[in-house]
Formats: C-alpha cells, structure tokens, sequence
C-alpha cells in the first residue's frame, strides 16, 4: 500500500493505524524471556482501542473506514504478501530435513478426509503457544554457552520443558494425524511415556519423527533421577521402567535440540504453511474473498446479503465433507 493511498485509510480509521504502530512498536521490543507480557500488552491495546473508538459508537460510521480501505488497498497485494507468507513458512519449515515427513504424515491424513489435518493441529493454533515456544530457549543458549556440570544442568532441565511444553502438543498432533491417516482412531495414551512409544510403532514408516528415548529420559530429568559424571563428561539418567544409562552430555544436547526443532520451531513452520497455502490458497477462498470484500461493505444490502452467500456457500463447499466428518466421528475406543 503506498503512502500516499494509504492517507485516506488512516484519516477514516485512526484507531487501525494507533493499533499497527503500537504493535509494531512492540513487537520490534520483543524480549524471547517475556511472552506473556508481550500477549497481555497487545491484548491491552486492543481492548483499550475497543473502548475508545467502538464501546461508545454502535453507529455505522467505521463502515466508511473499511469502504475506503476496499477502496484505496489493492487487494491483489494482499493474496500476494499471503504468497510470501507461505514461502517464508516454507523456507522455515525446510530448515529441518523432518519436515517433508509430517507433510507427508499430513497429506496422508487430507486424503481420507480434506482438511481433517487442520483438526489435529489445534495446539499450534492457540494464541498461548508463543509462550510455550520460547519457554526453554534461555535453558539451550545457556547449554550452548557453558561447560560441564553448567551445562549438563541446563541441559537436564531444558528436556523437562521441552517435553511439557512443546513435545507432549506435538506427540498429540501426529498421533491425531496417524489417527486420520490410518483410519485406525483409539484413544491417544495419556501419559507422556506411553504416548513416546506408542507412536514409536505407530509411526515407524515415518523416522526420526519420535525421538523413542523421550520418554524415560523426561522422566529421569522430571524426577531426579540423573546424575553429573566429571570425568567422564557423561550423565547417569534411569527411570522405574529403565535401568541406568551412561549419556554423553554431547548426546543429550543434540536429542534437547532435535526435540525443540521439530515440536517448536518447524512444526509451527509447516501450520502456518498449512494455513496460508492449502486453506487460504490453494482453496480459493482467498480469491474468493479478496472479490467479495467491496461488496460485504457496500452501503446496499442487498449487494451485501449477496456477497456474503455466495462466499458462505463456497466455504461450505470447501469445509462441508470436514463437518460431517466431525459430526459423525464415533465415540473413540479406549
């Protein structure tokens, strides 16, 4: 959107462009170790912005805002920014070699029903998950920086909240995935371990998507079951269910990483993707939408009543066999 186009949009709407600095004023600030801050700070904006331009005005008058953004914002500039989104996505996804086997995992899923994929991936669709993501960084900047016993410790504890925050959503979204993809749907084990190995089997055409030793060694490190080893640079972890193990802190280090990639940064990668290319794209929706958007606020209703339809009834069309889908899922097995 150039300037000088844009001019009509702000002057009609001022509340949209207070938001969009404020954002991005923030965001710019953002600080990995404070994630709930940086979610209340912009809800507060919202809410603040709510107030002041809409709790008090329930007239029409920010329908000539959203007229003139239709009017002066080419939305074909919209589809393609989502296009960049979607490479971008991809791009980030593609930095992990595991990727293309939860795409396929997905594709799979898709064929038996479309869309059901966008169904298991609710966890990385909460507004929370930011927070989850960013939760144990400061531990592997720490273990990247530090040596023996330091870092063994920051290391221990980084596999607990990788696990708790990041794995466990993760495990749950593939095993809803080889749920869908199989058609072979019971319920998802409830604790952590047998969930690891479950899937483990589940998902032995697919390697390297479950790390096997997950389980046992979130354990260890959950309850103090492990041990510092000086000389030998090495860790003593067990579990009730596993004898002790000697574990190079080199090792450790590499499964604490592998874990945080694929459950946080490539998985989030690969919905964002989902979204931008298989919903909004590659559906049409997006095309649909960005015709349909002049009329939706047109001062005639009628126009407005029409465009509305005609988009319901394409998202019906796109959506309905997920629906029924959903609708009629049976009671799952225990």
């Amino acid at each position: 959107m150039k300037n000088e186009a844009g001019k009509p949009i702000w002057w009609s709407m001022p509340w949209l462009f207070d938001i969009v600095v404020k954002s991005s004023k923030r965001i710019d600030r953002f600080d990995y170790r404070r994630p709930v801050t940086l979610m209340s700070e912009l809800e507060g904006d919202l809410n603040r912005t709510f107030e002041e331009h809409f709790a008090r005005d329930t007239n029409t008058s920010h329908l000539g805002g959203l007229r003139a953004f239709c009017s002066h914002v080419d939305l074909s500039e919209v589809k393609s920014n989502l296009e960049d989104c979607a490479r971008a996505q991809k791009r980030l996804a593609a930095a992990d070699s595991r990727y293309s086997l939860i795409l396929k995992l997905i594709r799979s899923a898709d064929t038996q029903v479309p869309f059901v994929s966008y169904f298991a991936m609710q966890p990385y669709l909460d507004p929370t998950f930011l927070r989850r993501l960013c939760e144990p960084i400061d531990l592997l900047q720490q273990a990247e920086t530090e040596t023996g016993e330091v870092r063994a410790r920051a290391l221990v504890r980084s596999v607990r909240e990788i696990a708790e925050m990041l794995y466990d959503p993760y495990l749950r979204m593939l095993w809803n995935l080889s749920c869908f993809a199989t058609g072979d749907r019971r319920q998802e084990p409830r604790d952590f371990g047998d969930l690891v190995k479950g899937l483990s089997k589940r998902l032995a055409e697919y390697p390297g998507l479950v790390e096997k030793d997950a389980g046992w060694i979130r354990n260890a490190t959950a309850h103090a079951q492990w041990c510092y080893i000086p000389s030998r640079e090495k860790l003593k972890m067990w579990d009730r269910s596993h004898s002790v193990e000697e574990i190079a802190i080199d090792d450790l280090s590499a499964m604490a990483n592998g874990m945080f990639s694929i459950a946080g940064p490539t998985a989030f990668a690969l919905v964002g993707l989902y979204v931008f290319r298989d919903i909004c794209l590659n559906t049409g929706l997006l095309d649909l939408a960005i015709e349909v958007l002049p009329e939706i606020f047109s001062e005639d209703q009628r126009r407005r009543t029409r465009a509305e339809k005609v988009f319901h009834e394409k998202e019906k069309a796109v959506f309905g066999p997920l629906q029924a889908f959903l609708q009629s899922m049976p009671r799952i097995p225990k």
